[in-house]
């Protein structure tokens, strides 16, 4: 799917995946480097899509007592990030395992507005204090 396709189907959207994609680091002392990969963990993740990102799993080595570490990257792969709440970072998700769903994001309140409540809304604003270029006034200055 072309990035632009899945930013049409999908961001802002709530989807739920069965799994979420977690970093994970080991020492391998055969090659001498640290090895960073992304494997699945059977957690599902219920959110709004805000975006996609590149993921690579590979090595960083040392190469000398004076040299630096380098980073080789094995495999890359593209994931979607979902967020659950507002607040919260964005969890990567396979792109290949999202759904549609109905379901709220855990901890997410999900607000409908009656005209009712916009006029009353409206009336609310009405009433306010505003200086000469239309800004509300603090309540100290009203």
């Amino acid at each position: 799917m072309k990035m632009k396709e899945f930013g049409e189907r999908w961001m802002g959207r709530v989807a739920r995946s069965p799994a979420r994609l977690v970093r994970t680091q080991r020492w391998s002392d055969k090659r001498r480097a640290w090895v960073k990969e992304w494997v699945q963990a059977d957690e599902p993740v219920v959110g709004w899509v805000v975006g996609t990102r590149t993921i690579s799993s590979g090595r960083t080595e040392n190469h000398g007592f004076d040299a630096d570490f380098v980073w080789t990257a094995h495999t890359h792969h593209r994931v979607a990030l979902v967020c659950q709440h507002p607040r919260q970072r964005p969890i990567p998700v396979p792109i290949d395992a999202l759904e549609e769903t109905d379901e709220a994001p855990d901890g997410a309140r999900v607000v409908v507005w009656t005209d009712r409540d916009r006029e009353h809304h409206r009336e609310d604003m009405g009433r306010v204090k505003r200086d000469e270029r239309g800004r509300w006034l603090a309540m100290t200055e009203a």
